[in-house]
């Protein structure tokens, strides 16, 4: 009986601790009840304890008797009247004085016993580990103390192979022990877990009461993120075979440091160690066979001696662990409670019994599962019927399926029989599937010069089978329609194969009727090839040779009038082409004119020849010429980037004679190596080397030598007076005079016939001091540097004449003023960009100047949210534009059933009010206090603490987005720092069908500092709480918070050793009418205005509209992003008796037309009929008999017409 009573019980708590899993399945059922998903199948939860084997390395009496007390008898000042010590005797003949651990899993309620401390301290260490015998999936552990408090410190461990042990979880008899004795941050509360794997360490177990019968729950699937539906991690997490309890302190009352008195431990009053021990009369493990959700029982096995799983889902394995031979199309999977990922049959097309999955197969989609689409990865292994490929949907080498012959049939593959003379291979098109344009199922693979599917004659060009050589006869360049006859070649063409252009062509092309096209090459050269470029297009038509041969592309729109019915257009067309500022018009494409219409003109562009372009055609009708010496470019036209220089078209260092483009003469400069170019006239351009003139061949002033011997010392500067031999030459003896040169500020620089001193470049006065107007730095040597003010951008010409900034005007910036300012666009125009800095990305904002810039095409940069020229507009689907938005508009929340809203206008935000007598408003001026030491007397009480907000701050708070959240806060403690200082300051929880818990960060407050918060009730700021993810709250879930608020709690305890906390002047913003509000408040933002669909109501649609009731949970599907917001709104089912019903029930109200239950389903009481949504559904009772009153006829007549109407539809449905 005991037994079956703790089994009882055992399942009460699973019933308890996996709820959550059965309502998740209930749900998934309902959901699946219209699809073809199959949930997983998992087995029966055990109590794994029971046949388990368990070992421990000390128990009391063992080997010697000894005596404990109960330690609930240790009252200090309370006489003991009968102390209930009694004797632990391990070889005793009486059963109760023994107590082995086989006690702690045998279902009795004996238990098992440590020795106490009086033996020692070293008994504060002992293990007990428990062998299940194989691998269960463990999802919980209840550990019952018998005549003992529950231990203090201690580990509970889990293995596999009873080597290698992994925690599960720590406990400590406190939170400081957690970081001192394990190294791990303790959690605060009952166990709460944020990753899957998570191995946690918390005290909540571990305090002294109750002194005996204390139990210790430990859960390790139910609370864990992944626990509706499990993951890799959590299942490798939960599996063991061996469980070990490391427990290494006794709970005591501290009475054993007694010990610290004497000298001997021994000398301690035994009456106060024999009350420390161990005891434990129950150890409970719930788990399961690991089937990986593909069976739904697991029987014991006699000859293996372990529970087996029973597989389906047409998986094999001794866990299901893989899926049976042919059923791999796709990977083998765990089933979970959404989706029993049954292993699916691959599609053989019934040629092969085996396949195998293949990731890659998967990826490239090159496998057909058995509904004929391209999704899996299976691959059939031995196909078959000369059958081969993924599916044996083709055939193997050297066989192929006829046209329309299905994959299916029996032997549906032929041999190719391929003539071996003119095929390459024995293989053939294995189907239609593999075929290309022109050849079909069957047609065998033929070397160059044969034909025929069999490859068996000689192909078009070719002649003599089986030789099939060649014939050699070019058509392309000749007349010839049959290259096997007479060659006749095209005018331009030569060659005894007409395949060569004549000199002075190029490009053989059969379209050509005269064959090759002549050499055009700017009329200096015979000699040219096709060109080797790419071919692709640009939109400017400037220099286009390269374009010769290709196309001009452009698109032509028009609008007609409404008098033009068929939508014809009729109108003069020409196609301009400018040459030199001249034009010539060619004929027109319509002979009648029609200016009724509107035309446009768009996606103009010429096609070119590139370098660039490797992955175009080649244009072949751009000829690539060999210049003579001095010319360049595909036509000899030299084109040096699209840039044509002075000296006319043609190579550096040479000109144009009289700039004669055609037919002209490129003569090489004449410039003694002094110069790189010349003009048209052959001047040079540029004279270096100190020199000058047209050929720069003559020294510059205040220099000497001969210009003409092309070195770049030609020219010496000039050293007066002379006063070395070699400076004795004619230039610079004209510069002697009675008077020597003083241009020491020019470094001797000056005139070489009158000793003026030449100044450096762009400097004026009597030493060359200053700068010149429009330049600034001045620069003894080099003189001074031009300002080059933009004309546009800068009000004078002049620049500072230290840095060289201009005066910008209005919008413009820049060193030279020669770029828009921030904000502005289109230099010179420099037009406002008119971003809006709501809505415009923060990088492209001075929040300073409150402007934004524009990118280079002129467009604003948008936040994501937003649209817009001007970034100015939220984008469908969002509202309320806001620079503190990082978004710039908050998607539509509308609880879930539409996204299209507005920004509702009109309202107030209203703060705080002292009379608290404004509806909606929530303050409390009244300051609250707490008393630490109070909750010191409290032991069900610990830290932290936190303020609740009363209920006037529940419920549905949607008009507060937007506002804040205010208080004031003060403390004063021991020590302002300390562990609790890490926890969140302000939590709230609430929504409807899901229920969230989020938190902000705030700086902690200074000890005995009066702080004032404010929170902006917005998520930016808001995390999810118990979270493995640190980002913020989603709007969707933040506005479900806010739409049933449950509550708001407020950090009251920060530092360590807390003595008092305070809090006052608590507020809750909302939103008013204007006309309900008090003058002076500000506007309210951010408050949705949405468009509901039928059914629903409110600003936010959070309310059902009349005629609309809420649709039971049990019918909704709970999991996976399907889930709703809020429970939806469907209509009330009242048979069209009445205009409303309960909102939560759907129970009509008011049914009308005599009718009457839940559903207005049936009639009322002294009316028959069968309800079907008429207004003549129900009728009078009208059958009096002799001796009845009319409300008796009603009551009994009309009932058993009914019950006869009853039966009438009855035999009509049969």
């Amino acid at each position: 009986v005991l037994i079956l009573v703790k089994v009882l019980v055992i399942l009460l708590f699973f019933d308890k601790f996996f709820k959550q899993f059965r309502v998740n399945a209930s749900s998934m059922l309902l959901l699946n009840s219209s699809s073809s998903v199959v949930p997983g199948l998992f087995p029966a939860i055990l109590n794994l304890a029971s046949n388990a084997e368990i070992t421990t390395n000390a128990t009391c009496g063992d080997p010697l008797p000894e005596m404990f007390c109960k330690l609930v008898e240790h009252v200090p000042g309370r006489r003991i009247r009968n102390p209930q010590c009694r004797i632990c005797d391990a070889n005793s003949q009486n059963p109760k004085e023994q107590h082995p651990i086989t006690n702690a899993i045998d279902g009795t309620n004996q238990w098992w016993q440590s020795p106490s401390i009086k033996n020692g301290p070293q008994f504060h260490w002992v293990t007990i580990t428990l062998d299940l015998r194989q691998v269960f999936q463990v999802a919980y552990i209840i550990i019952k103390a018998a005549n003992s408090p529950r231990p203090g410190n201690w580990i509970l461990e889990r293995s596999l192979d009873g080597v290698d042990f992994q925690p599960w979880q720590y406990y400590a008899i406190s939170d400081t022990e957690c970081l001192t004795r394990y190294n791990i941050t303790p959690r605060l509360g009952p166990p709460t877990y944020k990753r899957d794997d998570e191995v946690i360490c918390t005290s909540y177990y571990s305090r002294l009461v109750p002194l005996e019968h204390g139990e210790i729950h430990t859960s390790l699937i139910n609370g864990r993120p992944s626990a509706d539906d499990l993951t890799p991690e959590l299942l490798e997490y939960t599996s063991a075979r061996f469980i070990r309890l490391r427990l290494q302190r006794i709970r005591t009352l501290n009475a054993d440091l007694m010990t610290l008195s004497y000298r001997d431990p021994k000398d301690v009053d035994p009456i106060v160690t024999r009350r420390y021990y161990y005891s434990i009369k129950d150890i409970s493990v719930g788990g399961m066979c690991i089937c990986y959700g593909h069976a739904q029982s697991c029987p014991w096995d006699p000859v293996t001696k372990k529970l087996q799983c029973v597989c389906e889902h047409n998986t094999c394995g001794e866990s299901c662990n893989e899926c049976c031979p042919g059923y791999h199309q796709e990977p083998w999977q765990p089933g979970t409670l959404s989706d029993g990922n049954t292993c699916e049959k691959c599609n053989c097309h019934n040629k092969a019994v085996d396949c195998y999955y293949n990731q890659t197969v998967a990826d490239l989609r090159l496998s057909v599962n058995t509904h004929g689409q391209l999704v899996g990865g299976g691959v059939c292994v031995n196909c078959s019927q000369n059958t081969a490929g993924v599916n044996c949907q083709t055939c193997a080498d050297g066989y192929y399926r006829p046209h329309q012959v299905s994959p299916y049939a029996d032997d549906p593959c032929v041999e190719c029989q391929c003539d071996s003379r003119g095929s390459a291979s024995l293989v053939c098109i294995r189907d239609d599937n593999h075929s290309d344009p022109g050849l079909t199922a069957g047609q065998c693979l033929c070397k160059e010069g044969f034909a025929g599917e069999k490859c068996d004659r000689c192909a078009f060009g070719f002649r003599d089978f089986p030789q099939c050589t060649r014939c050699e006869c070019n058509l392309a360049g000749s007349h010839n329609v049959d290259p096997c006859s007479e060659c006749v070649c095209k005018v331009n063409v030569m060659g005894s194969n007409c395949d060569l252009c004549k000199q002075g062509f190029y490009n053989l092309q059969a379209s050509n009727p005269e064959g090759c096209t002549e050499c055009f090459c700017f009329g200096v050269s015979d000699v040219c090839e096709s060109s080797t470029w790419f071919s692709s297009s640009v939109p400017s038509f400037l220099f286009q040779l390269t374009s010769y041969g290709s196309f001009l592309n452009y698109s032509v729109a028009y609008d007609t009038s409404e008098e033009n019915v068929d939508k014809t257009l009729q109108a003069h067309f020409s196609v301009i082409i400018e040459v030199r500022r001249t034009s010539r018009e060619a004929p027109p494409t319509h002979a009648s004119d029609c200016v009724c219409f509107v035309h446009r003109l768009s996606s103009v562009s010429l096609g070119v020849g590139d370098t660039n372009s490797g992955l175009s055609k080649i244009p072949l009708d751009v000829e690539q010429c060999e210049c003579p010496w001095g010319y360049s470019g595909t036509s000899c036209e030299v084109r040096n980037h699209f840039r044509v220089t002075l000296s006319g078209y043609c190579i550096p260092g040479f000109y144009r004679v009289g700039g004669i483009l055609f037919g002209g003469n490129c003569l090489q400069c004449e410039c003694n190596d002094h110069a790189a170019e010349c003009d048209i006239n052959g001047e040079c351009l540029g004279c270096a080397h100190n020199t000058t003139g047209p050929h720069c061949d003559q020294c510059l002033p205040g220099f000497y030598g001969d210009a003409s011997e092309g070195t770049p010392d030609d020219c010496q500067r000039c050293s007066c007076p002379l006063t070395l031999e070699s400076n004795n030459v004619v230039s610079c003896h004209l510069l002697v005079s009675p008077l020597a040169c003083d241009c020491a500020h020019t470094h001797g620089n000056c005139n070489a016939h009158t000793g003026e001193c030449i100044c450096p470049p762009h400097t004026l006065g009597l030493k060359c001091e200053e700068c010149e107007e429009g330049h600034w730095g001045h620069d003894g040597v080099s003189g001074c540097k031009a300002c080059n003010c933009s004309a546009a951008g800068s009000s004078s010409s002049q620049c500072d004449l230290q840095s060289g900034q201009c005066r910008c005007r209005q919008h413009f910036s820049g060193l030279r003023c020669d770029r828009c300012a921030l904000g502005y666009k289109n230099f010179p125009e420099c037009t406002a960009c008119n971003c809006s800095p709501d809505g415009t990305r923060e990088e492209f904002c001075d929040p300073a100047l409150g402007v934004c810039g524009c990118q280079d095409h002129g467009r604003c940069s948008c936040k994501e949210n937003v649209g817009g020229s001007g970034c100015d507009e939220c984008r469908t689907g969002t509202f309320g534009l806001t620079a503190q938005n990082p978004s710039g508009c908050s998607p539509c929340f509308c609880s879930g059933v539409s996204s299209a809203c507005e920004e509702l206008g009109g309202l107030i935000r209203v703060p705080s009010d002292l009379q608290g007598t404004l509806e909606g408003v929530s303050y409390s001026d009244q300051e609250m206090l707490l008393d630490a030491s109070h909750l010191h007397s409290l032991s069900v009480l610990t830290a932290p603490y936190y303020w609740r907000l009363p209920h006037k701050y529940h419920g549905n708070k949607l008009l507060s987005y937007g506002g804040r959240l205010s208080y004031t806060l003060a403390f004063s403690a021991l020590d302002g720092v300390g562990l609790a200082n890490q926890e969140p300051q302000v939590l709230m929880r609430g929504g409807h069908l899901r229920r969230l818990v989020i938190y902000t960060e705030l700086p902690a407050p200074e000890n005995g500092v009066r702080t004032r918060h404010e929170l902006p009730l917005t998520e930016h700021t808001w995390k999810y709480f118990n979270s493995v993810s640190d980002e913020a709250v989603s709007h969707a879930d933040f506005m479900s918070v806010l739409s049933n608020l449950e509550y708001i709690i407020i950090k009251a305890s920060y530092g360590s050793g807390l003595q008092q906390s305070r809090i006052s002047n608590i507020s809750m913003d909302t939103a008013l009418e204007a006309d309900e509000a008090p003058q002076g408040g500000d506007v309210a933002r951010l408050v949705e205005a949405c468009e509901c669909p039928l059914g629903y109501a409110g600003l936010s649609c959070q309310e059902c509209a009349p005629g609309y009731y809420r649709q039971a949970i049990s019918e909704l599907s709970m999991k996976g992003r399907s889930r709703p917001l809020i429970r939806p709104c469907v209509p009330c089912r009242c048979n069209n008796h009445s205009l409303s019903c309960d909102l939560d029930t759907g129970e009509c109200l008011g049914c009308q037309h005599n009718t009457a239950g839940q559903h207005c389903h049936v009639c009322a009481a002294g009316y028959y009929g069968k309800v079907q949504g008429s207004v003549s559904d129900c009728s009078l009772c009208a059958c009096p008999l002799r001796g009845q009153s009319q409300s008796e006829l009603r009551m009994i007549e009309c009932h058993e017409i009914e019950q006869w109407l009853m039966l009438e539809f009855s035999f009509s449905a049969i």
